[in-house]
């Protein structure tokens, strides 16, 4: 039998897929619908102008996913490693609970 700490996980790991469910239907499959119902009309052949766009897609959003990564984790390196860089870093640390290094 489980404890509290595996209901813990539990409930973490499913708060985690329903996030991520919905970030798909709102985010991929708009764009998997859109693919899917232009292909329709060409009994379902891949030209190569679907492999660029899905190319040009793939592109952009791994760029822009890398680029909001790389903005977040420059500001929490600042925040831990700044430690004066704005006035409310000792509540934003408390709050997530780092400890200054």
């Amino acid at each position: 039998m489980t404890g509290v700490g595996g209901a813990v996980e539990l409930g973490a790991f499913l708060l985690v897929g329903l996030l991520g469910g919905a970030h798909c239907l709102g985010m991929c499959g708009p764009l998997v619908t859109a693919y899917a119902g232009d292909a329709g009309g060409r009994q379902g052949r891949v030209t190569l102008r679907d492999v660029r766009q899905q190319g040009l897609l793939t592109v952009g959003r791994v760029g822009t996913y890398a680029l909001v990564g790389a903005v977040l984790g420059a500001l929490g390196g600042a925040t831990v490693a700044g430690g004066g860089l704005f006035a409310g870093v000792d509540l934003v640390r408390g709050l997530v609970g780092v400890t200054r290094l």
